[in-house]
C-alpha cells in the first residue's frame, strides 16, 4: 500500500523555479529549459496537496469483517508526517522499516510515519464502514498532515473471529539486540543550525565520523522530535526506552533506518548498530527533504576491510544466527484455521485421480482468499 502526500502547487512551483534558474544560465531558451509536465500547472480545475493511496485519493477498500488482512504501507512525502488509524478496527504491528519487532503483532491504536518509512499491520473490523485516517495530535512541532485516507468497508460473510498467534524471532546476527551491549564507540551529535551539529553537507569528499568496520557504534542524537534522522546501509536500535512511546508505537529494542517522532522532545535518543560487512561512505540526512536539500546530510566514511563483522553478536544474543534461522517461538497459539498443504491431495475420495488421455493428474482444491471455502478444482498433469 504506497501512501503518496502530492503538495501540487509547491511542486508546480519548484518545478517554475527549475525553468527560471536553467534560462539565466548562457546559451538557454526557454525551449531547451522547458520543464514540461510540473510546470504547466493543472489542465484543468484547482490544484490541491492531499494523500493518494495507490494513486486513488480516499479509495474505498473492502474487507471481509472478522478477518485479518495484512497491510503493508510506504509512505512518500516531501514534507508533512501523517499519524495513520482505523478507529473501530483492531490493529497489530508486526514490523517497522521491514524488519519484525521483537515479539509480534503489538497492539497499537495508530502509527506515525514521515517519508520513506515503512510499516506492516494486522487489521480486523467488525461490520460497517470505518474511515482510515491520518488524525491529529497534541503537539505543535513539525508537519502534521491530517486527512481521510481511505474508507474500509467491512462486509459480514458470516466468518467467526479468530485471534492470531503471538510470536518472537530469532535474527540473523548483523540484528543481534544491542540493548545490552557495551558499544565499541560513542558518537553524540544534533540536528541543528541546518545540519549536523550545525554544520551543513561539504560534499562528497566530506567526512563527519569515522567508524571502523566491524564495530558496535552508538549515536545520541538531539532534536529527533523536529528532524527525521535515516541513516543508509546499517538499520539502527533503539537503545533506550524513548521519552514518549506514542501509546506503544516506540518501544526499546525496536529497529528503524529512518526515526522521527513529535513527542519525544530534544533528547537525545540514543541508537545503536553494527557496522556490517561494508566499508565506504555512508550517508545520514534528515528525510524532510527540505532540510536535506539545504545541507542537513552527513557522510559517516567506514574505514577498514570489506566483509568484515562485529564479534560480539553473538554474545549479545546468543538466539542470533549466522545461517540456518530457527522457526519463532509461539507465546500464544492462534486459533485460526490453516489452508491444507499445497502439496496434500484434498480431490473428494470418489475422484482421487483422473485420466486425461494417457496422461495422468491428481487435483487439489483452490481456496478462496482467507480459505473460506474451495472455489474450485485444480489439475495436475503428467504424462
Amino acid at each position: 500500500m504506497l501512501l503518496m502526500h502530492l503538495d501540487m502547487p509547491a511542486v508546480t512551483a519548484a518545478a517554475r523555479d527549475y525553468e527560471a534558474a536553467c534560462e539565466a544560465l548562457p546559451g538557454a531558451s526557454r525551449a531547451k529549459c522547458a520543464e514540461g509536465v510540473w510546470a504547466n500547472g493543472a489542465a484543468a480545475g484547482v490544484q490541491t496537496s492531499g494523500v493518494l493511496i495507490n494513486g486513488v485519493s480516499t479509495p474505498r477498500i473492502d474487507i471481509v469483517a472478522h478477518r485479518w488482512y495484512r497491510w503493508r504501507m510506504v509512505y512518500v512525502s516531501s514534507g508533512p508526517y501523517i499519524v495513520p488509524s482505523l478507529p473501530g478496527c483492531e490493529v497489530g504491528l508486526l514490523a517497522k522499516d521491514g524488519i519484525y519487532l521483537s515479539t509480534a503483532p503489538r497492539p497499537i491504536m495508530r502509527g506515525l510515519m514521515s517519508t520513506g518509512q515503512r510499516a506492516d499491520w494486522v487489521v480486523r473490523c467488525p461490520p460497517g464502514t470505518h474511515p482510515f485516517v491520518s488524525e491529529p495530535t497534541n503537539q505543535t512541532t513539525g508537519w502534521m498532515w491530517q486527512q481521510q485516507l481511505a474508507s474500509v468497508v467491512a462486509t459480514d460473510q458470516n466468518e467467526a473471529p479468530c485471534e492470531l498467534p503471538t510470536f518472537a524471532i530469532n535474527r540473523p546476527c548483523y540484528l543481534a539486540d544491542l540493548t545490552a551491549a557495551t558499544p565499541d564507540l560513542a558518537v553524540p551529535f544534533a540536528l541543528v543550525g541546518g545540519g549536523f551539529n550545525g554544520t551543513t553537507y561539504g560534499g562528497p569528499g566530506s567526512s563527519f565520523v569515522n567508524l571502523t568496520i566491524g564495530t558496535l557504534v552508538e549515536f545520541a542524537i538531539e532534536y529527533v522530535d523536529t528532524h527525521a534522522f535515516h541513516q543508509h546501509v546499517n538499520p539502527f536500535q533503539i537503545a533506550a526506552d524513548p521519552p514518549d512511546s506514542f501509546g506503544g508505537y516506540f518501544r526499546k529494542g525496536d529497529w528503524h533506518d529512518g526515526l522521527f517522532s513529535p513527542t519525544f522532545g530534544p533528547g537525545p535518543l540514543r541508537v545503536r548498530f553494527q557496522t556490517d560487512q561494508y566499508a565506504g561512505r555512508q550517508i545520514m540526512h534528515c528525510h524532510f527533504y527540505s532540510h536535506s536539500d539545504f545541507g542537513q546530510m552527513a557522510i559517516s566514511t567506514i574505514l577498514g576491510r570489506e566483509g568484515s563483522t562485529w564479534p560480539g553478536a553473538a554474545a549479545a544474543d546468543p538466539t542470533c544466527y549466522t545461517r540456518t534461522p530457527a522457526a519463532p517461538a509461539v507465546a500464544s497459539a492462534s486459533t485460526c484455521a490453516a489452508c491444507p498443504p499445497l502439496g496434500t491431495s484434498v480431490c473428494p475420495v470418489a475422484t482421487p485421480a483422473v485420466s486425461n488421455g494417457s496422461q495422468s493428474c491428481t487435483c487439489r482444491y483452490v481456496w478462496s482468499r482467507g480459505c473460506s471455502q474451495p472455489t474450485g478444482l485444480e489439475l495436475t498433469c503428467r504424462g
